[in-house]
């Protein structure tokens, strides 16, 4: 799947958002110490490849109303490491605080490096204020061995930090070997695009913000590739894979995000984990080879799984106390279980395919004393009969090979698929496209699984 999500076009697949988040949010200007270069500040400040390599010590402010232009091929080294200052009263760490505007548009083959002086281990962070102008832009920047700072009331997280109510462009970055890729506190807005981000502890940290993060490749961090908190964050036409002990994505406490069109897999944990309340929009996504769970739902969540491929994990779909999701239109194969709830989970299960995985369906009440009854419609199941807790909601097709192009590989119907017509139309929650980018219905009625046959009905 080659997804490519033009920015321009990106609310037409986001629903707006109508309900306000009720929380307090950091509005806080940093207070730095004054050791920024010797020019006198201008509305407009120049930093040219030739004066390389830039030395800061301590935080560099851009003020409001300052724009600072950073040439392609720059290196702006931070010279003060990590320092608490018990009196709050002034940041002592290498950091550079945008409260106006920065421009630093490197090119593919000379990039802008954001990194620390070799007399140090490392450095602060790049932080946008809520004053900072949203068309500030970080594009092709390699920002790395950025550390937490905690010299302020407020931790900073991210090498990238997005301070409440702030916007601006990250484009074509790598971001890498840092405690946290990018933080983004309340009601942040940015827009993060075709950006790498790599080799931390968490790639993206969103705390009840409305992040646009668009055509990323986020692999090989350490815990988890995007964690949100409360989050409204839209994730789209990513590659999220190889995240070594957490998920590809978790999300917790009300987060509403959109998950759209990506490739979630060979995460240490799970795919997707979706805890306390959240629900997000899980459409159109590839999730595979995840250690233990494609997608978990735990906690009254009630996600909408829409159109997925989830192949290869312990456990395909595994749900715990309370959680209803609607289940429309995957493929769900190759799994451990495909299926297995406990405490109360009764979701809606329509148009999906249950096939070659170890077990169908595995309902654990018996341990809690409670009981689920998922409800299954116009599904095909890989068994002869249903398990005794699954309400048969009819139309479905029970032991009949779904006849996939490759039973491993290539889960598109062949033209005997017995899949073929076969779905339950009034749906909608439904995509535009299948799986493929193919219109989503291609004959007299919708087909089974994520993927619409497209040949001679």
């Amino acid at each position: 799947m080659n997804f490519k999500i033009d920015i321009g076009n990106i609310y037409t697949i986001k629903n707006l958002i109508s309900e306000l988040l009720i929380y307090f949010c950091l509005f806080t200007i940093i207070s730095c110490s004054s050791d920024n270069p010797s020019e006198d500040v201008t509305e407009e400040i120049f930093w040219n490849k030739s004066d390389s390599p830039i030395l800061i010590e301590g935080c560099y402010v851009i003020p409001v109303n300052t724009t600072l232009n950073v040439e392609a091929g720059t290196e702006i080294r931070f010279r003060s490491k990590l320092k608490k200052d018990d009196s709050y009263s002034e940041i002592k760490t290498g950091m550079l605080v945008v409260q106006g505007k920065i421009i630093a548009e490197g090119t593919q083959e000379d990039s802008i490096i954001f990194t620390k002086d070799e007399s140090v281990t490392n450095w602060g962070a790049i932080v946008f204020e809520a004053t900072a102008d949203p068309n500030s832009l970080l594009k092709y920047c390699k920002i790395q061995y950025s550390s937490e700072v905690d010299d302020y009331e407020y931790t900073i997280l991210g090498a990238i930090t997005f301070m409440a109510y702030s916007k601006a462009k990250i484009e074509n970055c790598n971001i890498t070997k840092n405690d946290y890729g990018i933080q983004c506190n309340g009601y942040a807005a940015p827009v993060i695009n075709e950006c790498t981000i790599s080799y931390n502890k968490t790639g993206i940290y969103s705390n009840r913000c409305h992040s646009l993060i668009i055509n990323c490749l986020i692999y090989s961090n350490s815990d988890t590739g995007i964690y949100g908190y409360g989050s409204y964050a839209t994730i789209v036409g990513c590659e999220i894979r190889d995240n070594v002990t957490g998920s590809g994505i978790f999300v917790e406490y009300n987060s509403f995000p959109e998950i759209i069109n990506n490739t979630i897999k060979n995460n240490g944990y799970s795919g997707i984990n979706c805890y306390e309340e959240s629900s997000p929009n899980i459409v159109n996504n590839i999730i595979e080879n995840n250690a233990e769970k494609g997608i978990l739902s735990n906690y009254h969540c009630q996600p909408n799984i829409v159109n997925n491929l989830i192949t290869g994990s312990s456990r395909g779909i595994h749900l715990a106390n309370y959680s209803d999701p609607v289940i429309i239109n995957n493929t769900i194969a190759n799994n451990e279980y495909a299926y297995m709830s406990y405490n109360e989970c009764s979701p809606y299960i329509i148009n999906t395919i249950i096939w070659d995985n170890g077990s169908g369906f595995d309902i654990q009440d018996y341990y809690y004393d409670t009981m689920s009854n998922p409800v299954l419609l116009f599904s095909l199941i890989q068994d002869d009969s249903l398990h005794h807790s699954v309400v048969d909601g009819g139309g479905n097709i029970f032991g009949r090979d779904p006849m996939f192009l490759n039973n491993s590989l290539n889960f598109d119907l062949q033209s005997s698929s017995p899949c073929i017509n076969s779905g339950f139309s009034d749906t909608t929650e439904l995509p535009e496209n299948d799986l493929n980018d193919n219109p989503r219905v291609s004959g007299a009625c919708i087909d089974i699984g994520a993927f619409e046959y497209q040949g001679g009905r």
